[in-house]
């Protein structure tokens, strides 16, 4: 009698273990980048976040002090120079580089500096003048009064390189001008 030796089909042959890790592999780069990008996006929405929340305070105190200017002595797109109706001291907010600087002047000598927010960028103007029938408005020393709108632009940039922009439009109280809204 012959004795019939059965082959063992126990185990992997190597193709079939080359082809689960090739797989496995795949499906570890693919997860893996998944949850990179979901990393990234939640650390620039982070990011955008902050800088909303500074750009917020930046531009309510910007309009918090500018609402109450009078005696405009500069006005351009990048400074603005006014005494407060509040204390009769003179003020300046300036763009200066990629910050927003606020300070206290006494005869031209900076008192009590601030920077009010920085990442900005320096591509935009800063402030915009305009007078009740939507035209530009330009300082002279007898013209105020003309001026019924201060809009404030800000951009903001991000580490990954995008803006955020923001804008306010405040309307100085100290004019003889009546800000009221106009009926259709």
């Amino acid at each position: 009698m012959k004795k019939l030796y059965k082959k063992s089909a126990s185990g992997f042959t190597l193709i079939e273990v080359i082809i689960v890790l090739a797989i496995v592999g795949i499906l570890a780069v693919g997860l893996s980048m998944g949850l990179i990008k979901g990393v990234e996006s939640y650390l620039f929405a982070g990011e955008a976040t902050q800088l909303s929340q500074k750009a917020q305070v930046a531009m309510a105190r910007i309009k918090k002090e500018l609402t109450y200017a009078e005696n405009i002595q500069t006005a351009t797109t990048t400074r603005i120079a006014y005494q407060s109706s509040l204390d009769g001291e003179t003020y300046v907010i300036e763009r200066s580089g990629n910050k927003i600087d606020m300070y206290r002047s006494v005869n031209g000598v900076t008192q009590e500096s601030g920077i009010l927010i920085d990442n900005v960028s320096e591509a935009q103007a800063l402030f915009s003048y305009f007078k009740a029938d939507g035209s530009a408005w330009v300082r002279t020393p007898t013209n105020f009064n003309e001026l019924t709108q201060i809009r404030v632009q800000l951009s903001l940039r991000q580490s990954n390189g995008e803006t955020l922009n923001f804008q306010t439009t405040i309307n100085p109280r100290q004019t003889d001008l009546k800000n009221v809204p106009a009926l259709n």
